[in-house]
């Protein structure tokens, strides 16, 4: 797991640093400068944003579909001299999972050497995060989002739940309208890219 959640940092970083690389070869020189133009983003009131998945988490990695929905805090905030602003989240994923392998247990009480060639499963996750939103310019925002999840995983051979699991992700959304674009999620317990609609 320890390795999973290294990885997740690591492509996170990546994701932020690819963001803030592509200021450099913006061709208008004030879309580079929106970050210093303190609100000058899209007024919104909710964020829906319906997105495939790729969990790799306990207890089983596998693809997914879900719905994140973000209301915002602030307009423009926390930090009133740049153009940023902070929404609270919630959401709703699915993911499924098949293991192959004879030898390896999933939980407590799948194993795959019960006489059968496969172990599959499906994890729910309800995240509600903090989204700390940075506009660099007209097109591109980046954000972070730390938070938490409610987990249920359930097997051939039986079902956890947790009721608190860390989540955090970094990520990017491409603004191609005023109320649509494409947002991209790298972190744990999985990775995202969908669709956001401003209302």
């Amino acid at each position: 797991m320890a390795y999973i959640i290294r990885r997740s940092l690591i492509s996170a970083l990546v994701a932020f640093a690819a963001a803030f690389a592509s200021l450099a070869y913006t061709p208008d020189a004030d879309a580079a400068n929106v970050i210093k133009r303190p609100g000058q983003h899209a007024q919104y009131d909710f964020e829906l944003e319906p997105h495939g998945i790729w969990s790799w988490a306990w207890p089983g990695h596998g693809p997914g579909l879900g719905v994140r929905a973000n209301i915002p805090l602030f307009h423009n905030g926390p930090i009133s001299t740049i153009n940023n602003n902070m929404a609270i989240g919630f959401g709703l994923d699915v993911a499924w999972w098949t293991h192959g392998s004879r030898t390896r247990r999933l939980g407590d009480r799948c194993w795959d050497d019960w006489g059968r060639d496969r172990c599959s499963g499906t994890t729910l996750w309800v995240p509600v995060v903090l989204q700390w939103n940075f506009y660099l310019t007209e097109i591109i925002s980046v954000f972070g989002e730390p938070g938490a999840a409610m987990r249920y995983a359930s097997w051939d051979y039986g079902s956890t739940f947790h009721p608190f699991v860390p989540v955090f992700a970094g990520g990017a959304r491409f603004q191609f309208g005023d109320r649509v674009g494409l947002t991209v999620r790298l972190g744990y317990p999985y990775s995202s890219v969908g669709a956001n609609i401003l209302f």
